[in-house]
C-alpha cells in the first residue's frame, strides 16, 4: 500500500488493491504531526481487498485532514474494516479529522475476536476486537460528510464481528 509519515499528498483517480500491512492501513497509513495538514485523496479512487491489524483500507492519525471521494470496499482488519481514525494522541490539540466528500464504504470486515472486549470506555486496539466493519473512530477524531448536489453516499454491506457495523465511534 501507501504510507505517508509527515508529508502532503494529493491522488487522484488512484486505485489501491490487495495490499496487506502488519500494522495500520494495509491500503494507506497516513500519519503525521503537523497540525492542518491536507491529504487529498480525489476523483473516484477504490480501496479494494487490503487488509491490516487495524484499518484494511486506510488508518489515519494526528492533527491531520484527509479529504476522500470514493470507494473503499472488500478490505478486512480486526478494528476499522474499512477505516480506523487513530485516537488523538495526549499532546495534539486535535485528531484526525475524515471529510468524506462522495463514494461509498461497502462490504468491509472487522473480523477480531470477541475475547478482550473491555467494558465503558474503550482504551487501546489492544483492548477491544471487532468493532467498526466499515470506521472505527478513535477517540478525538472527527468523521464529517460534504456531499454535493448530484453526488453520493453510503454505507452498506459492512460487517463487524462483535458490533457496529458501520461506524464505531470509541
Amino acid at each position: 500500500g501507501i504510507c505517508i509519515l509527515n508529508g502532503a499528498v494529493n491522488i487522484v483517480k488512484g486505485n489501491v488493491t490487495e495490499n496487506e500491512a502488519s500494522n495500520f492501513g494495509g491500503g494507506l497509513y497516513v500519519a503525521n504531526k503537523v497540525a492542518g495538514t491536507n491529504i487529498t485523496l480525489a476523483g473516484d479512487g477504490v480501496f479494494n481487498g487490503n487488509k491490516a491489524f487495524a484499518g484494511g483500507g486506510m488508518a489515519v492519525g494526528g492533527p491531520i485532514i484527509l479529504h476522500f471521494e470514493g470507494s473503499i470496499q472488500n478490505n478486512v482488519a480486526e478494528n476499522g474494516g474499512g477505516i480506523y481514525l487513530l485516537p488523538k494522541n495526549s499532546d495534539e490539540t486535535t485528531g484526525s479529522t475524515l471529510n468524506f466528500c462522495a463514494g461509498f464504504i461497502r462490504n468491509n470486515l472487522a473480523e477480531g475476536a470477541k475475547e478482550g472486549v473491555t467494558t465503558g470506555r474503550l482504551g487501546t486496539v489492544d483492548s477491544i476486537k471487532g468493532f467498526g466493519g466499515g470506521a472505527f473512530l478513535g477517540d478525538g477524531t472527527t468523521f464529517k460528510t460534504e456531499i454535493e448536489e448530484n453526488d453520493t453516499f453510503g454505507f452498506y454491506g459492512n460487517i463487524a464481528a462483535t458490533g457496529a457495523d458501520d461506524i464505531f465511534a470509541n
